[in-house]
């Protein structure tokens, strides 16, 4: 990841100076195989430089997207060059663009069964996803504290942090709390690893992942047995009032900003983001 994510980087800083300061090739862009010139290609090249700055960040982080939305790229870079080379003055036919095209698709092929494998391995880490019992509220109780309090410090003070989840958990809350909402458990090596609650209204409330366990696909493992949940359930609206930390991953599912929300709580003032989803019933 980390030399894929150098690639990308040094891309980007090699297209921006050539697309702003060579005349021959800033007067050039190709897009979907045809050419755009003068202006319209001045305007769409930094596109270019976006898609590889957000393959930099989404190498870099490690992001579950990325491999199968940059196999999508190489895929599409590859039809490109087929069109390209038969519809150019400056093409040699499209024989000659199917061959770059199919060694064009070798590290596409790579990255999609990187993708796949990646999902798998997900799916089969040992992750399992169960119903609420009532000997598991200690451990969410903690885990909720804890995974609030690791959050970075730039985005909240310890303060904050400390009005949101407060040092030592309400046991006796989270059990009264989590008797009646009910949450979905995720589970790994008999570890409590995440949880997310559901309500009958498609309120999305608690949703929270191990301070350990970050980035492992535990909170999309959670989500997506939500959804199938609330499909049995017969919930099609989803709503959610989310962190600034959560508000990516809501976005990424679809969610739409409805509006922001600031509340008082134990003198601090929390920020978080009211989103909805509607999914076809």
């Amino acid at each position: 990841m980390t030399a894929l994510s150098v690639f990308c980087a040094g891309t980007v800083v090699f297209l921006v100076p050539r697309d702003l300061f060579l005349p021959e090739i800033r007067d050039v862009e190709v897009w979907f195989g045809f050419e755009l010139r003068g202006p319209a290609a001045l305007w769409t090249a930094p596109i270019h430089w976006v898609i590889f700055a957000l393959g930099a960040w989404g190498f870099w982080r490690n992001r579950p997207w990325i491999l199968s939305c940059a196999s999508a790229y190489v895929f599409y870079v590859a039809l490109s060059h087929i069109i390209w080379s038969e519809v150019s003055p400056n093409g040699n036919g499209w024989p000659i663009g199917l061959l770059q095209a199919a060694i064009i698709s070798v590290p596409g092929i790579l990255l999609a069964r990187a993708s796949r494998e990646f999902k798998m391995k997900r799916i089969e880490s040992g992750i399992e996803i169960r119903d609420y019992r009532g000997e598991d509220s200690d451990e969410i109780a903690e885990l909720f504290h804890d995974s609030v309090h690791s959050l970075r410090s730039e985005d909240f003070t310890a303060e904050e942090l400390e009005a949101w989840a407060p040092t030592p958990p309400d046991y006796f809350h989270w059990r009264t709390r989590l008797a009646e909402r009910k949450p979905y458990v995720a589970e790994r090596d008999g570890i409590i690893v995440g949880f997310i609650e559901l309500e009958d209204d498609g309120h999305i409330d608690c949703f929270y992942t191990h301070e350990k366990f970050q980035r492992q696909g535990v909170g999309s493992t959670l989500y997506d047995h939500l959804l199938k949940k609330a499909d049995a359930r017969n919930i099609h609206d989803l709503y959610v009032e989310a962190s600034v930390i959560a508000r990516p991953f809501f976005e990424r599912e679809g969610f739409r900003l409805e509006r922001t929300n600031r509340l008082e709580r134990r003198g601090q003032i929390l920020t978080n983001f009211s989103m909805r989803l509607h999914r076809p019933g």
